[in-house]
């Protein structure tokens, strides 16, 4: 490809990114994901339950004060609903989580041009990815409790915590993955998406370290907001990953769209 050729494309891309209102986008699924939260940590509580782990045990290794808080809450609050529960809480837990679910399949459906899936369809499959998705995710963050303590007592503590890391990392691009065949409304491989997946996996985690790095450095910050800090923190955390999400959806987009231009004029050549 010519250099031109080249700045054509990003403008072509810039101008497909404006027309799919990534901002609006993230900031209502930044809505569903409030939410979300508690339901989704019940969820979780639930599966690692089934293997005999406990959400404090798996919460407690990840330990990033700014968001302890937040931690605490969804720990306190998934105690007390475990404490009251039934089938009624069950279902209402699985329903609530399943909203955030229902809002991505909608807003792939918007980036790719896609009619959109029948209410009720469209409810019972947010359902059934929500169990699963959540079973998945269970399995892998109680592989990742056993073996992050097993690679640092075998490796030490430096090398055992850069494959800790990268495990980690693998946990997200997984699940970004993941949330990349969900949303998207055509029949494709995880190659399609991979590209979206990796933008939205890299800078989530970049993105994260600066925002946190920027709390740490800018104490003004909390003294200007008080208690409320926590909160903001949080909401912003949430609403530079919903970004990073969209913004991988739009990547995957716009390149399978080429993909489908290219294959049209194929065949009518």
């Amino acid at each position: 490809m010519s250099m031109l050729g080249f700045f054509n494309e990003i403008k072509k891309f810039n101008t497909f990114k404006r027309s799919k209102k990534s901002v609006t986008l993230a900031g209502a699924l930044v809505f569903f994901a409030v939410f979300s939260i508690v339901p989704t940590a019940y969820l979780l509580s639930l599966a690692f339950s089934l293997f005999g782990k406990e959400l404090s045990s798996i919460a407690s290794l990840f330990n990033i004060k700014e968001f302890e808080e937040v931690k605490s809450f969804l720990l306190d609050a998934t105690t007390k609903l475990s404490a009251s529960g039934n089938a009624v809480v069950l279902f209402t837990m699985i329903y609530s989580s399943a909203n955030l679910f229902v809002h991505l399949k909608l807003t792939g459906e918007f980036i790719y041009n896609y009619k959109p899936i029948k209410a009720l369809k469209l409810r019972v499959f947010s359902i059934l990815v929500t169990i699963i998705l959540s079973l998945f995710l269970a399995v892998l963050l109680v592989i990742y409790a056993y073996l992050s303590v097993k690679i640092k007592l075998f490796l030490g503590n430096i090398i055992g915590g850069v494959l800790n890391i990268a495990f980690l990392f693998f946990i997200v691009f997984a699940s970004v993955i993941i949330l990349n065949l969900y949303a998207c409304p055509y029949k494709i491989k995880a190659k399609e998406v991979l590209f979206g997946s990796i933008y939205t996996s890299v800078f989530f985690v970049l993105s994260s370290v600066i925002f946190i790095v920027y709390i740490n450095y800018f104490k003004g910050f909390s003294r200007a907001y008080l208690n409320l800090s926590t909160v903001i923190v949080f909401l912003g955390w949430l609403f530079v990953i919903m970004r990073c999400l969209v913004s991988g959806f739009i990547i995957n987009a716009y390149q399978i769209g080429r993909l489908k231009t290219r294959k049209n004029l194929d065949l009518k050549l």
